[in-house]
């Protein structure tokens, strides 16, 4: 089962949704620009979120993953401004994550200290333009596809990198407040 794709394209009036577990699949814009939603709680069993699923609901504050979700794409998050979450706890909720693809999360609220796990492949700018103080990269060496992760991160003061990165992804840290870059002697 799936919702569709713009199945409630810029409904200004839904405010909160729940996704029972028999959905598995939100499609494209599911629910693109709901500029009233502001909770969206997903029962366990839903798998992927497709892209843009929830990119401008400017009203969205609070999320709940379900451990089931795989996959996020393209902008699912993108430019929902008051979604406040902590960066490392969207990994804690998403144990079973292995694609979080460009732009996912970016143009948000989400805040603190990001701690990538790795075995989960990512896109470009994931958490770019969010509230992210400092990113910790030491469990990821092979950063393939991380370009700008953190780029236009204002409040980004610190980088540590994977004592064996040999390569930095482009715009990493671009456009931001860094002091302070652990850089391994391997780059």
């Amino acid at each position: 089962l799936s919702i569709g794709r713009n199945a409630f394209l810029e409904n200004t009036s839904i405010t909160a949704v729940s996704i029972p577990g028999n959905v598995k699949v939100l499609e494209s814009g599911a629910f693109y620009s709901c500029s009233a939603l502001t909770s969206v709680i997903f029962e366990e069993g839903t798998e992927k979120i497709g892209t843009q699923a929830f990119q401008s609901c400017t009203a969205l504050t609070e999320v709940h993953f379900p451990e089931s979700l795989t996959f996020i794409d393209t902008k699912a998050f993108k430019g929902c401004t008051s979604l406040a979450m902590k960066a490392d706890d969207i990994f804690a909720d998403l144990p079973n994550l292995t694609e979080l693809y460009n732009e996912a999360f970016s143009d948000t609220a989400v805040y603190g200290v990001l701690t990538p796990p790795a075995g989960i492949t990512y896109g470009k700018y994931t958490f770019s333009n969010t509230k992210i103080t400092k990113l910790d990269l030491s469990n990821i060496a092979d950063q393939t596809g991380m370009d700008g992760i953190a780029m236009d991160c204002s409040l980004l003061t610190e980088v540590v990198f994977h004592p064996k990165t040999t390569i930095i992804a482009g715009q990493i840290a671009a456009n931001t407040k860094v002091t302070s870059v652990f850089i391994p002697w391997t780059v």
